[in-house]
C-alpha cells in the first residue's frame, strides 16, 4: 500500500515546529515536500530521513567550524547542592522550567484535571509547596543562580503568568536584570472545557541578563518578538517516557540559538526530562543538567545520550 500525503499541520506537528519554519526549510534546505494545487503535502518516510540525516548540519550552519557535540554534566539530585558543585562565573545560559507552585492550587479549584489527563502535572505531588516555601526555595536558587552566571550572561525562566511578578523580584533582588516577559502559544492544546470558557494555550517565560543590560543577542539584524508560537510536545519526542510539562525542542531552540553561541555551556537546574538538553547538544553548546526525580533524569538521559 503506497504511503499517503500529509498536510502542512500534520507534518508541522510531527517535527514538532511551525508551519512558518517548514515553508522557510522547503525554500532554503530541501525539505521533502510536493505542491498539490496550492497546499504543501509531504510523506512522513522522507521527512523523518531529512531530520536524521540533516539534524547536526541544521544545528551548525550558521557555525562553521565551531559545530561539534560536547559531552554534557547530568546530574541526578537536589538542585541546589548540585549548583554549589558548579564553578562561579561559568555559564553563559541558564534556560529553566521550575516548579510553578500550582499543584495546591489547582487542588484547592477542584479542576479533577487527573481525570481528564494522563500525566497530570498537579497530581505529581512535586508542585505541592506552599507559597512561602515555594518563594523560599526560589530565592535560594537565584542565589546560586547568580554565582554560577558569567557577567552579561543570559536567563530564560519559564513560570505561570500569576507568578511572573514574584520571579522577577526574585532575580531583580540577586543581581539580575529584567528584560521581558514572553508567551509560547501552544497551537494544539487540550481543549479542556472549551464550551464554558477560555482554554488555556499559553505559558509565560521571563527573560533576564545578568550583571550587564545587554548580553549575547543573535537575532542576525532581524526584529524578534517575545513571543513563540509551536504545537506541544510531539510524540517523537516522548518515546523515552513521558513528562507533564515537557516542553519541544524547537521551543529550547529558539532560545539556545539566540542567547548562546556555540562552546557556551548552557545550564538547565530544573531539566525534566532534557528538552534543553537535547537543545543545546544539537547546537553545539556545553550543558550542565540537574534533575531530582530519577524517571525524568533516566528519560533525559536517554533522549540526551541519542545526540552524542
Amino acid at each position: 500500500m503506497e504511503e499517503p500525503w500529509v498536510t502542512m499541520k500534520d507534518i508541522a506537528s510531527h517535527v514538532g515546529v511551525t508551519p512558518e519554519t517548514i515553508r522557510t526549510w522547503i525554500k532554503t534546505k530541501d525539505f521533502p515536500a510536493k505542491k498539490v494545487g496550492h497546499q504543501w503535502r509531504f510523506k512522513l518516510s522522507a521527512v523523518d530521513a531529512w531530520t536524521e540525516g540533516s539534524s547536526e548540519d541544521k544545528a551548525c550552519e550558521n557555525h562553521v567550524g565551531d559545530c561539534r557535540h560536547y559531552a554534557p554534566t547530568l546530574i541526578n539530585g537536589d538542585c541546589l547542592e548540585a549548583l554549589r558543585s558548579i564553578d562561579g562565573d561559568s555559564v553563559d545560559l541558564i534556560l529553566t522550567d521550575p516548579p510553578y507552585n500550582l499543584g495546591l492550587f489547582m487542588k484547592e479549584r477542584a479542576t479533577n484535571l487527573k481525570a481528564l489527563r494522563d500525566n497530570y502535572f498537579g497530581a505529581a505531588g512535586w508542585d505541592n509547596l506552599e507559597y512561602d516555601q515555594w518563594n523560599e526555595s526560589m530565592d535560594s536558587f537565584f542565589d546560586e543562580a547568580a554565582r554560577v552566571m558569567k557577567p552579561g550572561g543570559s536567563m530564560v525562566v519559564f513560570m505561570a503568568v500569576i507568578k511572573v511578578e514574584s520571579i522577577i523580584a526574585q532575580a531583580v533582588k540577586h543581581g539580575f536584570y529584567y528584560k521581558t516577559t514572553g508567551t509560547w502559544h501552544k497551537q494544539n492544546p487540550m481543549p479542556r472545557n472549551m464550551n464554558l470558557h477560555f482554554v488555556n494555550s499559553t505559558e509565560s517565560w521571563i527573560y533576564f541578563t545578568y550583571g550587564a543590560r545587554v548580553g549575547t543577542f543573535n537575532n542576525e539584524g532581524k526584529v524578534v518578538h517575545d513571543y513563540f508560537e509551536s504545537p506541544v510536545t510531539p510524540k517523537s519526542e516522548r518515546r523515552y517516557g513521558k513528562h507533564p510539562t515537557q516542553k519541544p525542542i524547537a521551543l529550547m531552540d529558539f532560545f539556545v540559538e539566540k542567547l548562546s553561541n556555540p562552546g557556551d555551556l548552557v545550564l538547565d537546574p530544573f531539566m525534566g526530562s532534557g528538552s534543553s538538553g537535547v537543545s543545546a547538544i544539537r547546537n553545539g553548546r556545553r550543558f550542565i543538567g540537574i534533575e531530582l526525580e530519577e524517571t525524568y533524569y533516566d528519560i533525559a538521559t536517554n533522549r540526551i545520550q541519542d545526540e552524542l
